[in-house]
C-alpha cells in the first residue's frame, strides 16, 4: 500500500522553496534563451511548477523530477508550435511567448509529486479554468515503459540524427552529472553481460558500418594499453571458433598486414604462445596446400637461414 505524504506539511513549503519567483524574474520564458544556464540553474530540482498566462489569467500546473528540463521541454514544443497541450499551444499562439510566466510552487520528492500536483490543479483551479486537460496525478514520473512502447519508440528513432547543435545541448545538460553507485554498477552490469537479444540487435546494427579513419584512429588510442582478461579472451576464441573466412576477407587482413613489422616483444610473446605446440595432420596439409606454389624473396629466405642457425647454435 503506497503511503500518502502529510499534504498540510507540504503545502505549507509552498512558498517557492528551492527557486523563488523574484530569483526567476517575470518573464521566466525569456531567460529559456540561454537553456544552459537555466537546466543548470534548476539542476536537480523536484516538485510542481506553474506556466501562467499574464492577459488571460489563464495557468498549467505539473510536475517533474527534473523541473528545469520539463520548462525547457514545454518552451520547445510551444515554440515549435507541437506542443501537446492544444489548449496552451493555443493561448501561446495569440497571446504570445512575452504574455506567459513560469515558476516553482513548491520542491517535493517523486514519490510525492502526483499527490501534490492534484492538489495544485484543485487549488489553482487550472483543469475547469485553466489550460490542465486532467485532474493531474498521471504521467511518466517512475514510469517503466513496456516492451511494446519500447519498440514503437525506437521503431520512431530510427535514422533520426541529432544536429552539431542539439548534441552540444545534450553535452551540455548533462556536464557535472554525478551518477550514483548504483546507477553505474546497473550500467556496468548491462555493458559487460548484455543479453543474447541485446548482443543479435548490436550486431545486426552494426553489419556493413564503416568506421572513419578518425574514428578508427580515437578507437585505437582508447584500447591501446588493455588487457585483456583471461574470461574476455576465451569469450573471444569461442565466438570465432568454426567461422571460415572468407576469400575477400582474407585479402582485406593480408593487405592490411603487409609491410607491418613485428616488435621484437610481440615475436617474443608469439613465441612463447606457440611453443610446444604439436600441429595436427589436417592443420599441416592446410599449410602445405597454402604454401604450395609460393616463392620465398631472398630477404625472407635470409631470415629462415639465420632462425635457423640460431636454433643450432642453441
Amino acid at each position: 500500500m503506497t503511503t500518502q505524504p502529510n499534504l498540510s506539511r507540504l503545502v505549507e513549503q509552498q512558498t517557492f522553496v528551492s527557486v523563488s519567483h523574484s530569483t526567476l524574474g517575470a518573464d521566466f520564458f525569456g531567460v529559456f534563451m540561454n537553456i544552459e544556464e537555466v537546466i543548470k540553474s534548476l539542476k536537480g530540482v523536484s516538485g510542481v511548477y506553474r506556466i501562467h498566462n499574464t492577459i488571460s489569467g489563464k495557468s498549467y500546473v505539473g510536475k517533474g523530477v527534473c523541473v528545469g528540463s520539463r520548462l525547457y521541454s514545454h518552451l520547445w514544443g510551444l515554440r515549435k508550435g507541437e506542443h501537446a497541450n492544444f489548449h496552451l499551444q493555443a493561448s501561446f499562439n495569440k497571446h504570445g511567448e512575452a504574455a506567459f510566466e513560469a515558476f516553482l510552487i513548491m520542491t517535493a520528492p517523486m514519490e510525492d509529486l502526483n499527490t501534490l500536483e492534484v492538489h495544485w490543479i484543485q487549488e489553482l483551479d487550472t483543469f475547469k479554468n485553466g489550460y490542465n486537460q486532467t485532474i493531474g496525478g498521471e504521467g511518466c514520473a517512475g514510469l517503466t515503459p513496456s516492451l511494446e512502447t519500447r519498440a514503437k519508440l525506437s521503431t520512431a528513432g530510427l535514422g533520426h540524427l541529432c544536429s552539431s547543435e542539439t548534441r552540444t545541448k545534450i553535452s551540455n545538460a548533462h556536464k557535472g552529472k554525478t551518477l550514483s553507485s548504483e546507477h553505474r554498477a546497473k550500467l556496468s552490469d548491462v555493458r559487460k553481460n548484455p543479453s543474447p537479444e541485446t548482443r543479435a540487435k548490436l550486431s545486426v546494427a552494426s553489419l556493413g558500418r564503416k568506421h572513419s579513419l578518425e574514428t578508427r584512429a580515437k578507437m585505437s588510442v582508447a584500447l591501446r594499453g588493455r588487457k585483456r582478461t583471461p574470461e574476455q579472451c576465451a569469450r573471444i576464441a569461442a565466438a570465432h571458433r568454426g567461422k571460415t573466412l572468407s576469400s575477400e576477407h582474407r585479402a582485406k587482413i593480408s593487405a592490411a598486414n603487409h609491410g607491418q613489422k613485428r616488435s621484437p616483444e610481440t615475436c617474443a610473446k608469439i613465441g612463447d604462445v606457440h611453443r610446444g605446440k604439436t600441429m595436427s595432420l589436417e592443420a599441416r596439409e592446410k599449410m602445405s596446400v597454402s604454401h604450395r606454389g609460393k616463392k620465398l624473396s631472398p630477404e625472407h629466405c635470409a631470415k629462415i637461414s639465420a632462425s635457423k642457425l640460431r636454433k643450432a647454435i642453441i
